[in-house]
């Protein structure tokens, strides 16, 4: 069904679309690797597709190493990736703030600083737990293992929502002696006490079982899912595929001359400088081929994944093909609008 003649992944499946109808999906996937200078080439072939949630350890104790891709929508646009932080090069520390932040040509869409801290433990004084002066840094991964959240220490069955996979939740001054201490934070939060609550800190992708998505699922029907029909009692919200923490996703729609800053997210850079990425905006030409009908298609820029460790990042693109339109022999050709085809 699937002539690609460029670099980009592309593949296709059923679903639904978010208005309750039957669709066949098509994903298209552009990859690139940059460097430090901002400058970026693409990679050929574009990285594969992810096609299911791919977790670090046990679904319910960790959180995703990579977000599935084959999704049949999402809400605006949205960033994340499972990230690092590098000390400046040649340059030693205890604590390290990393930023993320992205922009249109005129005005920012959104700006994420977090605080990296060397690891640290509640010890034991006359006044109180205190947390230990923090141990030099390293390259430290961002994920959810790191931030607050987890499983309750008196209470197994009873964990954060938003994050299982944390630590230090409703901790108390009687169990948190020798307990480690978050190491990744909102630069603008200091937890003082082991009972203190702090929002989650990552950029990483959210699994569907954690809030806030998981108020997100509609409801099965288990009759219309045996039937082959649509199979929630519900419609289906426009976020329900969305996977990134709420304040790394907007409204907005992707466009030319966006831009991503980050900070403290790249190996050996010197002390202040960031990464600035002008972000390429190149829109596929897809044509569905139905008999002797060509019919354009019009597919959405919606997500980027960072890899800040293989400096590489993907834009995913997708569209919904309604099934009235296909054929036994319908094919669906794409091609680059450079011309470049892939070798």
């Amino acid at each position: 069904m699937i002539h690609n003649q460029t670099a980009w992944q592309v593949e296709t499946f059923d679903g639904w679309t978010q208005t309750n109808e039957a669709a066949t999906f098509i994903v298209l996937k552009q990859s690139f690797e940059f460097d430090n200078t901002g400058a970026y080439s693409e990679k050929i072939p574009s990285l594969p597709l992810v096609a299911a949630d791919e977790y670090v350890a046990e679904p319910a104790t960790s959180s995703l190493r990579q977000a599935c891709e084959l999704v049949p929508f999402k809400q605006g646009f949205e960033v994340y990736g499972v990230l690092k932080s590098y000390l400046p090069a040649h340059k030693q520390a205890r604590v390290l703030e990393v930023e993320l932040a992205l922009s249109t040509e005129h005005a920012p869409l959104f700006n994420k600083r977090l605080r990296v801290t060397g690891a640290r433990y509640w010890q034991r004084t006359l006044f109180g737990p205190v947390a230990s002066e923090p141990q030099p840094l390293s390259t430290l991964t961002l994920d959810y293992g790191v931030t607050f959240g987890g499983y309750r220490k008196d209470k197994a069955t009873q964990c954060l929502l938003e994050n299982p996979a944390g630590r230090g939740y409703k901790l108390k001054n009687k169990q948190s002696y020798n307990q480690a201490l978050v190491q990744v934070e909102y630069a603008n939060t200091v937890q003082r006490k082991p009972s203190q609550s702090a929002p989650v800190a990552s950029f990483g992708p959210i699994p569907s079982h954690w809030a806030p998505r998981v108020q997100y699922v509609p409801q099965v029907d288990q009759a219309a899912l045996l039937a082959s029909e649509y199979p929630f009692s519900e419609p289906q919200p426009a976020q329900l595929y969305n996977y990134a923490p709420l304040d790394q996703r907007v409204l907005a729609k992707y466009a030319a001359n966006w831009q991503l800053k980050l900070t403290g997210l790249c190996a050996q850079l010197p002390y202040g400088e960031q990464v600035t990425l002008h972000l390429p905006y190149t829109t596929p030409n897809v044509v569905l081929h139905t008999g002797l009908n060509r019919y354009p298609l019009t597919l959405c820029c919606d997500t980027l994944v960072l890899d800040t460790d293989e400096q590489s990042f993907s834009l995913i693109w997708r569209a919904a093909i309604d099934k009235h339109s296909l054929g036994v022999n319908s094919q669906v050709w794409v091609t680059d609008p450079h011309g470049e085809e892939k070798s």
